[in-house]
């Protein structure tokens, strides 16, 4: 573009302007009709998705014809069907979810496959692949170079969470007890999205699937808790493969778009039901009897999260591991070898929907009670940028990033005012509020430099000083590898079946090179 005479930043501006005049135009349009609730416009948007998707991201009369389509079947449904039944209750928020079904299939039927690199190119609508490492900047493994550390940090970081359930408050060993819960639903965004390189955004809903089938199990049936928490993952599990069969065609930001629309339909139709709503109150869970205190508890769910993280490190490093690296790196490549990547990518979705029922299981347990209010879709974006923030192809990541997403809250409101009371600052309460969304804030502008994660970044950090402090000379593989981007890496990684383009790299640049070449 640049070659032709064009301003690539100028015509990327251009374009951010016009889709921000058009969201706003349409803003100012809807709000006589759906009120000023930011709910209602999240679920407008949500709508919306069915015309881009049936639209294929290209075609704007598809779009505005799908779009009158949709308006014209909810306003029917409306006119003809009883306002106060159950049925229509449910067939509403449902109308763009079938569109979208009709639309895809039909997509599929006509060209086999639905992928969005088909139909527009450029960088911006790739950015979202999620292959789990950065292509823009390079680094050090530091695994390869201290594998000691690999198990220490993480094992001494454990241990101090462990002994802090002993001499916290109860009441912050509540807030431990959420937190890793709440870890352990983050590792399941770790198994799709770090792990498989698939963006999805119903994790939220795999998790209160197995919340309310706990509860089903446990109150209705009489199952024992722990039992009934693992078959609540089960179900998340098949009902995971089976979206992960509905998906596996599409292209990335199909798969998001989908996968968000199924949350919400399950957040507004499933989970309504009176069977599992309960008129809003849900059904009482009772912890079993060597879980009952909160540090018990809050120990129980830290020791499920660290039997789900190792074996997620044992995949990693297992034969299915080194296939599951080579289908996220490249497709056709792990066609050519005969990897099946069918097989890969169902297998990492029943994994992630499993440890996302679990999580959600063992979160309801904590609260004592199963309500589908505590998994509306929206947190589970938030939960997802969160962990993005801190490293998403880390399990400590995944631990730390529930931690102080849970905890930083009641820090903020409980005992920050009074240090800074002591200390003669007086900050409004608001503000304090909203430093949570700040830090995060802050954290997704460091991502866009550092895109593994601030973990990542901070243990790039420590080697450095571990470097400095040893005596050995620092490699600079940042600037060494700047502008050297080569896609046959990539190739050569993804062949080889370990995603480590520094191998890949000293075969391409040959046996009198390799040397040479930094670990990227």
């Amino acid at each position: 573009t640049s070659l032709s005479g064009s301003n690539p930043s100028r015509i990327a501006a251009g374009v951010w302007v016009v889709s921000m005049f058009l969201a706003g135009l349409s803003g100012i349009l809807a709000a006589p009709v759906i009120g000023l609730d930011a709910g209602k416009f999240t679920l407008l948007t949500a709508g919306a998705f069915a015309a881009v998707i049936a639209a294929r991201l290209r075609s704007l009369p598809v779009a505005v014809v799908i779009g009158l389509l949709l308006g014209v079947a909810g306003s029917v449904a409306i006119y003809y069907l009883p306002t106060d039944s159950e049925f229509t209750a449910g067939l509403l928020p449902s109308i763009p979810f079938i569109f979208i079904v009709v639309s895809l299939v039909v997509n599929v039927l006509r060209s086999g496959r639905v992928n969005e690199e088909e139909g527009v190119g450029g960088a911006l609508d790739r950015a979202i692949t999620p292959h789990g490492g950065s292509r823009l900047a390079a680094s050090v493994d530091v695994d390869n170079e201290y594998p000691r550390l690999n198990f220490f940090f993480p094992i001494v970081l454990f241990a101090i969470f462990c002994g802090l359930t002993f001499v916290f408050h109860p009441f912050w060993l509540g807030q431990f007890g959420r937190a890793a819960a709440l870890a352990v639903l983050f590792l399941s965004f770790t198994l799709v999205t770090g792990e498989g390189g698939m963006l999805w955004l119903c994790q939220v809903a795999f998790a209160g699937i197995g919340a309310l089938a706990t509860a089903q199990f446990a109150t209705v049936h009489g199952w024992p808790i722990l039992l009934a928490i693992l078959m609540g993952g089960l179900c998340a599990a098949v009902i995971g493969v089976v979206i992960g069969l509905l998906t596996i065609r599409l292209g990335n930001l199909y798969i998001a778009l989908v996968t968000l629309t199924f949350s919400l339909l399950m957040e507004r139709l499933v989970f309504t039901l009176h069977v599992f709503a309960q008129n809003g109150t849900g059904y009482a869970l009772t912890r079993p009897s060597f879980a009952h205190s909160e540090a018990a508890f809050a120990l129980l769910a830290l020791g499920v999260f660290a039997v789900i993280s190792i074996l997620i490190v044992n995949l990693r490093r297992s034969t299915t591991g080194l296939a599951l690296n080579a289908v996220r790196w490249s497709e056709p490549a792990s066609r050519t070898m005969g990897l099946s990547v069918l097989q890969m990518k169902l297998l990492v979705s029943g994994l992630a929907a499993f440890v996302a029922g679990i999580g959600g299981g063992l979160y309801a347990l904590q609260e004592n009670q199963a309500v589908p209010a505590d998994y509306v879709t929206l947190a589970g974006l938030v939960w997802l940028a969160v962990l993005v923030t801190f490293g998403v192809r880390s399990n400590i990541a995944a631990l730390l990033a529930a931690f102080i997403f849970t905890l930083s809250p009641t820090f903020n409101t409980t005992v920050l005012p009074d240090w800074l009371d002591s200390l003669g600052i007086h900050i409004d309460q608001t503000l304090l509020s909203v430093l949570p969304i700040i830090g995060f804030g802050v954290g997704a502008i460091l991502l866009a430099k550092n895109p593994e994660g601030t973990v990542h970044m901070q243990a790039m950090q420590f080697q450095h000083w571990l470097r400095k402090h040893s005596g050995e000379r620092a490699v600079p593989a940042a600037t060494a590898f700047a502008g050297r981007h080569d896609p046959r890496l990539e190739e050569h990684a993804a062949l080889a079946g370990n995603g480590n383009p520094h191998d890949a790299a000293a075969e391409v640049a040959g046996p009198d090179h390799a040397a040479e070449v930094p670990r990227a």
